[in-house]
């Protein structure tokens, strides 16, 4: 039981987490200058991680870390008390093009075309998830949000880190891209692998849950007079993480039976107002 006492103390202990990890921790877009340290950091911790995470071939690392920060889809935690030592990365970025959104949501999400087999559909409110009889309505005028790999390094987990890289990619985007922006709809996709799925959709050991925290800030810079309980869809899809063969020479994944297994997500936010006004994307 917690007394007063103790809570304090542990109120104490978490506001200094916080303080400490926003002191000693600054977040960024990655630059192509620092595609080398988030190789190295991938060769020599994230390949620990490969039934996780996307591990591409080795010789394909550096040009697709590379590509991706050119492109501004990568982020990344710096520990400035090691001379900013790149610690964390995250992909994010808005699925803009509507053959690359398509291609995602068909062959990675598997949320539409004929490989589409639904696992679950509910609702995320509070943290709290219930069981629903829905199905997700993709409009051409919805905003479709991809959330990638993501890995911090061992020794710098559990203190709020990963939370605070994806806050800030969120954050970035909203400013770089969607200040003036309303949609009907906002969708997150993204994968889970079993391991990071949690026993039953929604209990502890479920990424989504978290996931759908940050997301729901997100959710309340585009919309500021949102309230404070909202409301998410959850769909999850059989699908498998993208898996390689870490000394190809091609860059292609291997086939389902030598994938690893997991599920293709989506959050979704409907804004109530406009939802009624977005037509619906082919499928």
């Amino acid at each position: 039981m917690f007394t007063i006492a103790s809570s304090a103390l542990l109120f104490s202990s978490l506001v200094i987490a916080m303080e400490n990890t926003q002191k000693d921790y600054s977040f960024s877009l990655a630059t192509k200058n620092d595609s080398a340290a988030i190789v190295d950091l991938i060769n020599t911790q994230a390949t620990k991680d490969a039934d996780k995470i996307v591990i591409l071939p080795e010789s394909f690392r550096l040009s697709a870390i590379a590509n991706a920060s050119n492109k501004e889809r990568l982020f990344v935690a710096r520990d400035i008390t090691q001379g900013e030592k790149i610690v964390a990365f995250k992909k994010l970025f808005l699925l803009t093009d509507n053959q690359e959104r398509n291609e995602i949501m068909q062959d990675e999400i598997r949320c539409i075309g004929s490989k589409s087999e639904s696992t679950f559909a509910g609702m995320i409110k509070k943290g709290a998830v219930t069981t629903l009889n829905t199905h997700p309505t993709f409009g051409q005028d919805d905003l479709y949000i991809y959330n990638g790999g993501d890995f911090t390094h061992p020794d710098y987990r559990k203190n709020g880190l990963n939370k605070e890289l994806s806050q800030h990619a969120f954050s970035t985007i909203f400013s770089d891209q969607l200040s003036k922006q309303s949609p009907a709809r906002i969708h997150l996709l993204f994968g889970l692998v079993q391991a990071n799925s949690g026993s039953n959709v929604g209990e502890k050991g479920d990424r989504a849950i978290p996931l759908a925290d940050v997301f729901s800030n997100f959710i309340r810079q585009v919309y500021p007079n949102t309230k404070d309980d909202i409301s998410l869809t959850y769909h999850r899809y059989k699908a498998f993480m993208p898996t390689f063969d870490p000394t190809s020479s091609e860059c292609k994944p291997l086939p389902d039976e030598k994938a690893i297994p997991g599920y293709g997500c989506i959050l979704t936010y409907e804004n109530n107002a406009d939802a009624s006004q977005s037509g619906k994307v082919q499928e």
